[in-house]
């Protein structure tokens, strides 16, 4: 998450001072800031290509079938029912920019209360066991065992390695994607924004 964080508030940062005016407003994104800040059209035309398959592949596919598996195991809703997601994402890409950020502007806030509200009922609703549950954590922490299992390389590989696939399917770090989104934003600095990506982390 920390790494997240740093990474996600220099993307934002940067895609807002590399952004550029365009016909229906700001463009930006690593494929500007690659060309006007490292000099190097080249390496952001390839970016800019490696968006596509990226997009389809990683961000379509893997997180349609993680929406799918969620929905059947908790709810026994067939997987292709996820298909109207599908869907309605696409009505939404096909009207551009201005219309992505007016509806991410509605579900980002809307996510994050579900997101916070659902974890602080499960806290309230298991308060009892909240303080067994410290003490475990801390006296398994230091415990004999947990020192040689956390010397391990590839314990720490291990957990690093599933870490930030998770952090990057949650909030894309690094990845480039929501640094596009976020040119647009209607800010007079910068790093105003670059705050904003270390939030979206948090």
């Amino acid at each position: 998450a920390l790494l997240g964080m740093m990474t996600g508030c220099a993307e934002k940062l940067l895609s807002v001072r590399y952004r550029r005016a365009g016909p229906a407003g700001w463009l930006g994104g690593p494929m500007y800031y690659i060309r006007d800040g490292l000099k190097s059209p080249l390496l952001a035309g390839w970016f800019a290509l490696a968006c596509l398959p990226a997009t389809l592949t990683g961000g379509d596919m893997v997180q349609s079938s993680s929406i799918a598996a969620a929905l059947q195991a908790t709810f026994g809703w067939d997987r292709l029912a996820v298909a109207a997601v599908a869907v309605l994402t696409g009505l939404v890409m096909v009207g551009g920019i201005g219309r992505i950020a007016r509806v991410s502007s509605g579900l980002v806030p809307a996510m994050a209360l579900l997101y916070l509200g659902g974890g602080a009922a499960v806290l309230a609703a298991r308060a009892d066991q909240i303080p067994e549950a410290m003490a475990l954590i801390f006296c398994s922490a230091l415990r004999p065992e947990a020192a040689v299992g956390g010397g391990m390389g590839y314990t720490l590989a291990a957990a690093l390695r599933y870490g930030v696939a998770r952090g990057v399917f949650t909030n894309e770090p690094g990845l480039g994607m929501s640094a596009i989104a976020h040119a647009c934003a209607d800010v007079e600095e910068p790093a105003e924004q670059g705050m904003w990506g270390i939030f979206e982390v948090f």
